[in-house]
């Protein structure tokens, strides 16, 4: 069937490169962990105990001490933890005819979801460890909240 100068225009396709509907979740729980770079399998570290120190035997007081009389005894501790390393990874497998006949870049987008991938990962973890360690045992009343 022949093709009218009109109808040419009509069977045209425009494909944008740019990949539409979604948006992308932002990761933010690494950045409030303190980074310490190791070449070792397992780290080991002490832990100080967060309790204000008070003064130890009975009847003894920081506050309001005796004139001549020395001063209580107070003593702080630590904790021996040990932690270790866990490997992040992720791997995806792009075929040539993907890479060069695709519509869209599809290195560049795999690579960006990979990383993402491996980021959420983290974050989650970090996540879970601070909600597990939160000690959130202290119920809030009606008008403490941060908002009140």
């Amino acid at each position: 069937m022949p093709i009218t100068t009109g109808e040419k225009e009509l069977r045209k396709e425009n494909i944008s490169e740019i990949v539409k509907g979604f948006a992308l979740q932002e990761y933010r729980m690494k950045p409030l962990c303190m980074i310490d770079t190791s070449t070792s399998w397992v780290e080991t570290y002490y832990r100080e105990n967060q309790n204000e120190l008070t003064a130890s035997g009975t009847g003894n007081s920081v506050k309001s001490i005796p004139r001549g009389v020395g001063f209580p005894h107070g003593e702080t501790n630590w904790t021996k933890h040990s932690a270790y390393i866990e490997k992040y990874g992720l791997q995806s497998e792009i075929s040539y005819e993907d890479e060069h006949f695709s519509n869209i870049p599809v290195i560049a987008r795999t690579l960006l979801r990979l990383g993402r991938a491996v980021a959420y990962a983290v974050d989650v973890q970090i996540e879970s460890v601070i909600a597990a360690n939160a000690g959130n045992s202290v119920a809030i009343t009606a008008g403490s909240e941060w908002n009140s």
